[in-house]
């Protein structure tokens, strides 16, 4: 089964680096400045927003992917956006940065995870 996965991955570059150089010649650039640019565009990529249809970008976890409708992305962003209300406010009352790795307490920071939680099991349910 890995050798089967290494030979996929090497037929994937082998191409890619294929249409890339083809890409470059067609462009009049070098493949290297090619490269670059395929590059940035990947590493762009595998950041996707929750409201986006191209949940299984960077998510190889989900191996079958249900694309929400309009309302549930809604949904989504809802209650990420509350999670992250009340997160904040978690910091606001423990005197600490909200952009920074500790709460004001023990008790603080089990509420923050539990917030994390409860923010990822609703988004699970939304998009199930």
């Amino acid at each position: 089964m890995a050798d089967k996965a290494a030979d996929f991955q090497e037929d994937v570059r082998r191409r890619l680096a294929g249409a890339i150089e083809a890409l470059a010649i067609e462009r009049g650039v070098t493949p290297e400045a090619m490269m670059a640019t395929a590059a940035q565009v990947l590493s762009e990529a595998r950041e996707v927003p929750s409201s986006s249809d191209a949940g299984t970008v960077n998510n190889s976890a989900r191996q079958n992917y249900r694309v929400p409708n309009e309302m549930e992305k809604a949904q989504v962003d809802g209650v990420k956006e509350l999670g992250d209300m009340f997160i904040d406010l978690c910091h606001e009352i423990g005197g600490t940065d909200p952009d920074g790795e500790r709460a004001g307490s023990r008790n603080l920071s089990l509420a923050i995870t539990h917030i994390e939680d409860a923010v990822m099991r609703a988004v699970r349910h939304i998009t199930s």
